[in-house]
């Protein structure tokens, strides 16, 4: 079986990761990686790959992914953490409370490395409406 090497310290990532690559050994290797300041999910999961390179020195994979919110413009982005620690699920149903277009986006890239440089960017998404109510399974 082939294997890659998946440096990220996020286990639900490492999760995402086993459950899209299922043909591949996706081997963990905990490090904080710094992120850099975009909402731009390529960008941040290109840099991410090219620090991972820098650590392990082997093909390797980063991921990054964000909620988009089509009434809301696109927000939260990649901000999702700091969207649920600011105004959390209930903020983004009361921006929402008046609102028709309930269209929104999770969507993720996958970046690999082979080389000590980005080699291919892989995006993803799942396409859905936001709920209006906050059930107990997303508190």
């Amino acid at each position: 079986m082939k294997e890659i090497v998946f440096v990220t310290t996020n286990k639900g990532k490492i999760a995402s990761a086993q459950n899209e690559l299922k043909s591949i050994k996706v081997t963990p290797i905990s490090a904080e990686l710094s992120e850099p300041r975009t909402d731009n999910i390529k960008d941040i999961a290109r840099e991410k790959v090219l620090q991972a390179y820098e650590i392990v020195k082997r093909p390797c994979i980063a991921l990054d992914s964000g909620f988009f919110i089509d009434e809301l413009n696109g927000f939260p982005r990649a901000y999702v953490n700091h969207m649920l620690d600011t105004i959390g699920i209930s903020g983004i149903l009361k921006l929402l409370s008046e609102e028709e277009n309930r269209y929104c986006e999770f969507r993720c890239n996958f970046s690999i490395s082979i080389l000590p440089k980005p080699c291919f960017l892989y995006d993803g998404w799942t396409a859905n409406s936001t709920t209006s109510k906050q059930s107990c399974s997303q508190l």
